[in-house]
């Protein structure tokens, strides 16, 4: 079934480019792809209670290398180069995209210094490549100006909305549409209750995810608002983003209602943008300090939880409120950092390293220093921290692309804050991360079909 749905997709995006312009085509494509098709191939599951750890996500290869992460971006590019290959012609690269670049092939030269990897080196890059090169690729081919951003923000709240029935349905039930069409998720009941009814999940790899998605979509929709005011269909996309926003807050997951209402703040205070080049150096370099400081065990966050008033009272308001996975999650980071520290510089290069402690990280950072060192870490934060402080500028300049590079920081920030504490990834942020900053005459003509 799974190999079946992404046959079909492919035909689907072959349609899309013949009937529809090619901007348009190539987002529903894409998006439409992370949405509607099966999160991996988890294979024969074991016993309830004793496999999810080893569920580290898609944004990583392991044991599920057969992800729609790299093969939803794989279709539509697929698609794009057979039916719109002016865009192609227009592709510009940038030292910028060297560091996803090196992050994408680090695992060929890590080999050289670890003894075993899982997956094999070249196993490991290409789907790196796939997972976060073909994304970046999308936003650098399909992201150069207004009109591209119009499109790529107003399919994916578009097309968010048509799937909130759907999560209705799930959110007033145990039903799993993904159990019915794919078979069982993993993670199909994974913090189901809420505090009203369940968490819907719907194609998506965890419930966590459907939460952080929707809240991106809203966030696109609530741009599509802001970028048309005084135009007819301005009220239109506020309407959508009140839709998708309600959806939001009735998936109930804190950290995604939280991150959605700070982009809201900043949305609808344009001016907060310009403080972002003070802002997100200090938030940068206090992220790396805590973090530094986490991973040394110099904070000893277990004594300070258990031995100490204040910490008692933390951890006790926490579960009081029902938020006490988030207590959960620093106790499981505590357990695997003495693994974590052994090859903390070049990394083990094994998906499954936290496997001795019985247990894993659940942030993002955490799983990929455990696997690809500090070097890899870094590759990657520069590509992410390079693009925040190029959209920054962007958007400070008030040029033709200073809307669209606050969209791409609104996304970005959503899913780099959420990646800290889940592994389970908001994928269109990777191709909003590489939106070129160029002028609308970049851009390639959009193609539109023959009548």
């Amino acid at each position: 079934m799974l190999i079946a749905a992404h046959i079909l997709w492919g035909v689907v995006a072959i349609l899309l480019f013949r009937t529809a312009p090619s901007r348009q085509a190539f987002w529903a494509a894409l998006i439409g792809g992370w949405l509607l098709l099966p999160p991996a191939a988890y294979g024969p599951l074991p016993p309830p209670g004793s496999f999810t750890f080893t569920i580290v996500g898609s944004g990583l290869p392991s044991a599920q290398l057969f992800t729609k992460q790299w093969t939803a971006p794989a279709i539509a590019l697929l698609a794009s180069a057979l039916f719109d290959r002016a865009r192609w012609g227009g592709l510009a690269l940038r030292w910028w995209d060297l560091l996803i670049a090196g992050f994408c092939l680090w695992p060929l030269l890590q080999g050289a210094f670890v003894g075993s990897a899982s997956p094999a080196p070249p196993v490991a890059s290409l789907y790196l490549l796939g997972a976060w090169g073909l994304p970046w690729l999308a936003g650098k081919l399909y992201l150069r100006g207004r009109d591209d951003a119009h499109t790529f923000a107003g399919l994916l709240a578009g097309l968010t909305l048509l799937i909130l029935p759907f999560a209705l349905i799930e959110g007033l039930t145990r039903f799993r549409l993904q159990t019915l069409i794919y078979g069982t998720n993993p993670f199909a009941h994974d913090g189901i209750e809420r505090y009203i009814g369940f968490r819907p999940q719907l194609f998506f790899e965890h419930g966590n995810q459907f939460g952080l998605w929707i809240a991106g979509a809203a966030l696109a929709a609530a741009w599509r608002w802001r970028d048309a005011a005084g135009e007819g269909t301005a009220a239109r996309w506020r309407v959508a983003a009140i839709l998708l926003a309600t959806a939001t807050l009735a998936a109930q997951s804190a950290g995604a209602i939280i991150l959605l209402a700070a982009g809201l703040g900043l949305l609808l205070t344009p001016r907060l943008f310009g403080t972002l080049r003070i802002v997100l150096p200090v938030a940068l370099a206090g992220a790396l300090a805590v973090g530094a400081l986490h991973v040394s065990g110099a904070v000893p966050l277990r004594s300070i939880a258990t031995d100490t008033a204040p910490g008692k009272a933390i951890v006790g308001a926490l579960r009081a409120s029902g938020r006490g996975s988030a207590t959960w999650r620093v106790s499981q980071d505590l357990k695997t950092l003495p693994l974590l520290r052994r090859d903390i510089f070049w990394g083990t290069g094994r998906w499954d390293w936290f496997r001795p402690a019985g247990t894993r990280p659940w942030g993002l950072p955490l799983l990929i220093l455990g696997a690809y060192g500090l070097v890899g870490l870094a590759l990657l934060g520069g590509a992410f921290g390079g693009a925040l402080v190029r959209l920054a500028a962007i958007a400070r300049s008030g040029g033709p692309n200073a809307a669209g590079a606050r969209l791409a920081i609104l996304l970005l920030l959503l899913s780099a804050i959420d990646a800290l504490f889940n592994s389970f990834l908001f994928y269109p942020a990777i191709a909003g991360a590489a939106l070129s900053g160029g002028t609308p005459k970049d851009a390639a003509p959009d193609r539109t079909p023959a009548a």
